[in-house]
């Protein structure tokens, strides 16, 4: 059984090192020329965010967009705070065209937001983003490039953390090795995950593709269930992963953010469409646990040795994964942080696998129970 264990170990370590190949070679194509046919809404659904807005705002100020077809839609989700007023404010000389939109009384949540955004627009293209990132000069050049495919349905791009204390190298982290697993699975044709923090997609196809018909009653998901309606309709090579084009976003400011932004992540899973696109996480959830099991089990058979291969081997791939990822980002690699996720990282997996089904969680002063995914 320890032999079988070290086996599934180091067959994992490989297909880490295989993808750190894989995510080496996604194509990164420079906006050299821009496609100025196409127009293009950027869409920001948000939700009690008055601190973030002026940041974002700021970042779409420096964009380098001055010959597209553009327009922003900003979709207030029923904000408890000042963050209307603070938006208006921070848009003053904006030089692009903008609106600010409330959902009704009946509408909650970002689908809604989306959708909503969706049907008012009258552009090619929606990219979208959260209230708390910041974008680069090029991001939206670069995101459209894809876009002179015609087989190209969606993207979903790099993300990051902005740099924090240690516990935001932790997250940051963990968040680096996501973003890789979504970068070379879309390569792979395998997309699972997308993030509507960087995000973009033909308007059209979202209306013929209905992506919240049968689940508007789940509290999250926007991206992965467009990306499943998507991936269902068009094929898996309709999905592309913009490299070159990195969103930095807020880390979680306290535990309890931390916590209940991991049940809403993990709660995705559970409302996937599909079997098959849970298989995936319940896989993962599967390796950490037989990781654990068979690492206690052969400490307690005396088989030291056997334990210390099976965890560095482990450790070594995932650094060798993570690091590329960093590498990609012009970033740091904050080795200390790397180490200290890599030795409880197991653990942290299976309880919130576990905990996820069961807990509330609250997300943006609203709580979302069992009966909300």
């Amino acid at each position: 059984m320890i032999v079988v264990w070290l086996t599934i170990v180091l067959f994992y370590a490989l297909v880490l090192v295989y993808l750190s190949n894989v995510w080496v070679k996604i194509p990164k194509p420079e906006a050299i020329k821009w496609n100025n046919s196409l127009s293009v809404a950027i869409v920001v659904v948000f939700r009690n965010e008055e601190e973030s807005l002026p940041k974002l705002v700021g970042s779409f100020k420096d964009l380098l967009i001055e010959k597209l077809s553009i327009n922003f839609i900003f979709i207030n989700d029923h904000s408890e705070d000042n963050s209307i007023m603070v938006l208006e404010d921070s848009l003053n000389n904006f030089l692009y065209p903008f609106e600010i939109i409330s959902l009704g009384s009946q509408e909650s949540g970002k689908k809604a937001g989306l959708q909503k955004a969706v049907e008012h627009s009258t552009a090619d293209l929606i990219l979208t983003t959260d209230a708390d990132c910041m974008v680069t000069p090029q991001w939206v050049n670069q995101t459209i490039t894809y876009f002179d495919d015609p087989l190209i349905q969606m993207t979903t791009g790099n993300l990051a953390y902005k740099r924090s204390g240690f516990f935001g190298k932790l997250v940051e982290v963990e968040l680096a090795a996501i973003i890789g697993i979504t970068g070379t699975s879309i390569h792979l044709e395998a997309a699972g995950m997308a993030n509507a923090a960087n995000m973009c997609f033909r308007r059209q196809v979202f209306i013929e593709s209905n992506p919240y018909e049968r689940n508007e009653h789940i509290s999250t998901g926007d991206d992965v269930f467009l990306l499943g309606a998507i991936k269902a309709e068009y094929g898996a090579s309709s999905i592309g992963f913009v490299k070159n084009c990195l969103v930095e976003t807020e880390p979680p400011k306290t535990l309890n953010e931390f916590i209940n932004q991991r049940w809403r992540w993990a709660s995705k899973w559970k409302s996937a469409n599909k079997t098959k696109d849970q298989l995936p996480a319940i896989g993962v959830w599967l390796f950490h646990l037989m990781f654990v099991t068979g690492f206690v089990l052969s400490l307690l058979l005396g088989n030291y040795q056997l334990a210390l291969l099976a965890f560095f081997s482990k450790a070594l791939s995932e650094f060798i994964f993570i690091k590329s990822v960093y590498s990609s980002q012009k970033r740091d690699f904050p080795l200390l942080a790397f180490i200290v996720l890599a030795l409880f990282y197991s653990l942290y997996v299976l309880f919130f696998g576990i905990t996820a089904n069961f807990v509330p969680y609250k997300w943006k002063g609203r709580v979302y129970g069992r009966a909300n995914r």
